[in-house]
């Protein structure tokens, strides 16, 4: 159970492939607000703004449903960097641990 283990108290996903299994992260975030599940951590979720307009559409849209659905407990932050695709990691792994420890 994630809310039991602590490894789960901060995650960051940079430049997330989103529609990954035919949009399944959509749906269980659906599911998840359905059921008014608590997510007690913090996400970060970076992508580079040249990583392609796909890319950029799909991770505003799950961006929108989070600030929409405001799952109970979760805290997160979604941040769109200058640059591509290797841009974004570096900044991104240090953007992340400032969110996540500041």
């Amino acid at each position: 159970n994630y809310a039991d283990d602590p490894f789960y108290v901060n995650l960051a996903s940079l430049s997330p492939v989103l529609w990954y299994g035919n949009d399944n992260l959509f749906y269980m975030e659906e599911a998840l607000n359905d059921a008014g599940t608590s997510l007690p951590f913090k996400l970060y979720l970076g992508v580079g703004e040249l990583e392609g307009t796909y890319f950029n559409a799909t991770f505003d849209e799950f961006a929108d449903r989070l600030e929409a659905h405001r799952l109970p407990g979760l805290n997160y932050m979604a941040e769109r960097y200058k640059g591509g695709h290797t841009f974004s990691a570096g900044e991104g792994f240090v953007n992340a641990l400032k969110y996540f420890y500041d």
